[in-house]
This record gives C-alpha cells, structure tokens and sequence, in this order.
C-alpha cells in the first residue's frame, strides 16, 4: 500500500534459469484535505466553494476525484455557523397623558411598534431583536351645553342635581385606570321674567268686566280661559260671573317661564244704588259733560232710552249703549231747558229703570 517498484522473477524448474521477470513500478495517489470555518447572520446565504447554496448551520463536505482513477484526490470540509436571532416581543398598554420607557432606555407616548437591535461584536449580525406594542388608551369626550331658568334643577348624566351655573366634569375609568369616557357639562342659568299683573277694576253691577294686564314677557297664556276675551294676549278682558281667580304664564325671550295670579271679585248683590243717571250736562263742545248717555253703565243689553220735552215731543231714543244726546232736536240746538227721560236695560245684576228730568245748560 505504499509506492514503490516492486519486482518477482520466475526460475525454469530444471535449469534454475530465470524464466520470468516481473515488475511493478506502485504509486499511491494522495489526497489533501481542506477545511474551513464559515459564520453567516440569520436570514443570510453561503456559497460553499463547490457551487452551492445554503443558509443553515452544519458541516458540509466535498471531495474531488482523480479522473482515471476515481480515487480521493482533494477532501473539502465547510463548519457554518448561523448566528440565531433572539426576538422579544411585548404588549404595553399606557393612558393617555403618560409615557412609557422602552427597555432600550427611550421615553414614549404615542401609540406604535417600537424595535430595538443588538447585534454580536464580531460579525454585526443581529443577535437580539426587542419589539414593543405601545398602545395609548385614548378617552372619549362628550360635552353638553345646557341651561336652566332661576330657581329650577338641572340632572347630570351621573346623577346629581344642580341648580347653580358652571362647568361640571365627569371622569369614566376603564379596568385598568385609564380615563374611558370624559364628560362635560357646561350649565347656564337664565334669568325668569320680571312679572307685573295688574286689573282695571272688580266687578259689580256696574262694572262687568275688568281689563287684566300683565308685562314682563313675550308670551302669555291666562286661565282659566271661558271669561276671557283672548287668553293668549297681555291684556285681556275679563267677564267673571263670580269670584275668580285669573293666573297667568309669562315667557320672557330667553324661553324662561313665570306664573302670576290675580283675584277679580264679583258683587252681584243688587242694582238699587248704582245706574246712577246725571241731572244735567253742558253741549258745548269743550269736551266734558257734551252728551247724556248710559255709558258708564257698562256691559249692559236690552237697552231702550227716550228723551222727551216739555211738550212731550220724543227728541232722542236710542238702543245702543254707546250713543248718547248732543242736545239737538231736528238739527236745531236746544237752549237751556229741563227735559225728562225713561231708560231701561238688562244688566249684569238684574233688569234696571230709571227715569227723571235732565237739564240742558248752555
């Protein structure tokens, strides 16, 4: 098994001669062998010297062959070594309003995948890769305008009872502290009307209706509403038949409401005293005492009114309420005279008579 020249010879049997010489020139090819040691980083490849491809740790070999022969002639041997990446993964959860120190050492506070690398000294490789999932907890903000009139109560969302303007915050926190739901209430207070009520007169048999009024406000609304001749205005006209009691509810123009009441008597006790009839008056045009009439009676029906003169002659009749004698007969101004005069009427107390002289004065 070693190279060298080898030689035998055959003898003749009888002459001892050589017969035969034999020679054997022996080589022994040899074979080399290479050997070489490979580092490559995670997700990287390697050519081995032979062509081909690779990209995990082992250890690979090749070995090349005399032609003729097909013995060994060179052995190749590749040691790669895959440096392994680590990876550490995290999930933080952080409130809204704080920070958060990565374990590299960075301070954060808004929500994203924050990575961080260290590597091996030699080769740059990776060697560990730390990930971090930040999320920050955002809190929903619902806010509220709202307003109330003096003197009313206003609920917050959570519960409690106001009355007071202001601002008002509620905080609604999720399991692990962190601010859910902020809520806010900005409450106003409106002023409620300044209310006036006031009526003209109560009502008696004279009287049968009183004129009520109220300011303060740009709506009202009286009732009760059956005697009244418009319940949605200031001023309306009261024609009670007994005692009542008129309230009325004013909004002024900021939508706050007020109520007031009034008392409007009624004294339907009798008419002997009242319907009072005047002796005398003054046509003259100045505006005072210019006509005789039944006016000032009021709400009165059923009216018949005759004036006669000393002759018996019917110089006004009437009957209408609202008309009264100027004083004038067939056109022609009546001098100073005494003149006599019926009325009768149905009125708020009963049917009235009245009957007597009246003086023109001029």
């Amino acid at each position: 098994n070693t190279a060298g020249v080898y030689k035998d010879t055959l003898h003749f049997v009888n002459t001892g001669c050589d017969s035969v010489k034999r020679t054997v020139n022996l080589s022994v090819q040899s074979s080399t062998s290479a050997s070489a040691n490979a580092t490559i980083c995670a997700g990287q490849s390697y050519t081995l010297p032979w062509g081909r491809v690779v990209n995990t740790s082992g250890v690979y070999r090749d070995t090349l062959h005399y032609v003729v022969t097909g013995c060994d002639s060179v052995r190749r041997t590749v040691n790669l070594n895959v440096l392994a990446v680590n990876t550490s993964s995290s999930t933080i959860t952080i409130c809204q309003g704080q920070s958060y120190t990565l374990p590299w050492g960075t301070v954060v506070n808004t929500a994203g995948v924050y990575r961080d690398t260290l590597h091996y000294v030699v080769t740059g490789c990776d060697s560990l890769i730390k990930i971090v999932n930040l999320f920050v907890t955002q809190a929903a903000t619902s806010t509220i305008n709202a307003s109330i009139c003096t003197g009313d109560s206003y609920t917050l969302p959570w519960g409690i009872t106001i009355s007071s303007a202001g601002i008002f915050k509620d905080t609604v926190r999720s399991s692990f502290g962190c601010d859910s739901l902020v809520r806010n209430v900005n409450l106003t207070v409106r002023p409620k009307p300044n209310v006036t009520i006031s009526s003209s007169n109560d009502i008696d048999c004279m009287i049968a209706i009183s004129k009520l009024n109220a300011t303060g406000g740009v709506n009202y609304l009286w009732s009760p509403t059956g005697s009244l001749s418009n319940p949605a205005i200031s001023n309306p006209v009261a024609s009670p038949t007994t005692s009542t009691l008129y309230r009325v509810q004013v909004t002024a123009a900021n939508g706050c409401i007020k109520q007031d009441s009034i008392l409007i008597k009624v004294n339907n006790n009798g008419n002997e005293n009242g319907f009072v009839m005047p002796n005398a008056f003054t046509p003259n045009g100045d505006g005072r005492n210019d006509c005789f009439g039944v006016k000032s009676w009021g709400n009165i029906t059923n009216l018949k009114f005759i004036i006669y003169n000393r002759w018996g002659e019917i110089v006004f009749t009437t009957t209408d309420p609202s008309q009264c004698w100027d004083g004038t007969y067939k056109g022609e101004r009546q001098t100073t005279s005494v003149f006599v005069y019926q009325v009768s009427a149905d009125t708020f107390c009963g049917k009235v008579y009245r009957d007597g002289t009246v003086t023109v004065i001029r």
